[in-house]
């Protein structure tokens, strides 16, 4: 009883104090039994664990600032679906490359009475079934014009794969799953003992300080030693969690192409939902850190130390889906890796972690977001084909 009452007295002073200094790492995503995770409505606080910016969740559990349901008369709308990339906790949310797109589009298709609006809804360590989810349980409240998906193949390809998937959260994720009867979606992760055991702890760890500092160490922690091993050898370029270096060869085992096949299903899928509600579809590629290391030489170190010749590969691959299937797709690859090799300039990486490393920084943002809102604003005026609707294959 003596040893319990002192832990908990310990745990109530230490709550208060971190209340009474103003320190809290407030949790931002909860579980749902839905898509796994879902961000958390009205969260708001400092994300530092890689790079650094005050993080606010807005009332529909978007990182984004609120938006109208109702879409204004006249306005061009346009959702951004995909995962830690466009949720962008690493950036105030002003240079993420949403932020950048709708302000370049305002001023290249904006005119007196129409307005330009970028919804953000991606939501870190999403796979492409969970964006699919999105799109159908959020994304339509909003009645957008044009649908943008940021694909990453560094992880979103092995993330569909529930053997291949290595994160942190890959018990809490629902999977894409064929049957005879067809494509369904499994979400069994719902019985998992840890999915039920976060539903009851998040509620804590929204109110408790310590929990929060707890968790936030936790994270620190692993971030801190993934940047030191990639400080030590450049080619250990693996400090994204889950990223699997398979995807830059062509697939040759029954798991690979397995992940493939279903990725390129959920794309397909996104597509013709997208074109039978009205809408428009587009995807881009956005770059893993090795692809934009500023030194040639150390990408080719890289390929021979995989036996790899093309860190372009799965993005080309993404490309000839979408000119198969005749949607649009930007490979943002080749433009922002001659800029940093003409620049010398790190898209990736932070002061608090190995340059090089890791998710974008604000000057990733920066270009990335002006070379989609110029792409954009050119098919907009001047529309491709729309992906014409049926069943997945």
């Amino acid at each position: 009883m003596l040893l319990g009452g002192s832990v908990a007295t310990t745990l109530l002073l230490a709550e208060i104090l971190l209340r009474v200094v103003g320190i809290g790492y407030p949790a931002f995503s909860r579980p749902d039994d839905d898509r796994g995770w879902a961000l958390w409505p009205g969260a708001r606080g400092r994300s530092e664990a890689e790079g650094g910016s005050f993080v606010a969740i807005n009332r529909d559990g978007l990182r984004d600032r609120d938006h109208l349901r109702t879409k204004p008369s006249g306005s061009l709308r346009i959702a951004v679906l995909g995962d830690s990339y466009a949720e962008a906790r690493e950036v105030p949310v002003e240079q993420t490359f949403w932020s950048v797109l709708e302000g370049d589009l305002k001023r290249s298709l904006g005119r007196p009475g129409r307005q330009v609006e970028v919804l953000n809804f991606g939501v870190r360590g999403y796979g492409t079934v969970q964006e699919l989810l999105t799109l159908r349980c959020c994304v339509w409240d909003y009645s957008p014009d044009l649908v943008l998906l940021a694909f990453y193949s560094g992880n979103d390809v092995s993330d569909n794969s529930p053997t291949l998937d290595r994160s942190t959260t890959r018990y809490a994720r629902p999977f894409l799953d064929s049957t005879p009867a067809g494509w369904s979606i499994d979400r069994s992760f719902r019985r998992d003992w840890r999915f039920r055991a976060g539903k009851l702890v998040a509620p804590l760890v929204a109110e408790s300080r310590v929990l929060q500092l707890v968790i936030h160490a936790q994270h620190i922690l692993l971030h801190h030693r993934f940047s030191s091993r990639a400080t030590t050898s450049v080619a250990q370029m693996d400090t994204e969690l889950g990223l699997d270096f398979r995807l830059y060869t062509e697939p040759n085992d029954e798991l690979w192409k397995g992940a493939w096949h279903t990725t390129e299903v959920l794309l397909l899928m996104i597509a013709r939902e997208v074109s039978a509600h009205g809408a428009r579809f587009a995807v881009v590629c956005v770059t893993n850190p090795i692809q934009m290391y500023p030194d040639p030489a150390v990408r080719e170190r890289f390929e021979r130390q995989l036996g790899v010749s093309d860190l372009l590969l799965p993005d080309r691959r993404i490309r000839a889906l979408g000119e198969r299937e005749g949607f649009p797709v930007l490979d943002l690859t080749p433009d922002l890796q001659a800029y940093a090799d003409g620049h010398r300039a790190f898209l990736h990486g932070f002061a608090n972690t190995a340059p090089g490393v890791g998710h974008w920084n604000a000057l990733g943002h920066q270009l990335a977001g002006q070379e989609i809102a110029a792409w954009m604003a050119r098919w907009i005026m001047d529309p491709p084909r729309r992906v014409s609707v049926g069943q997945a294959p």
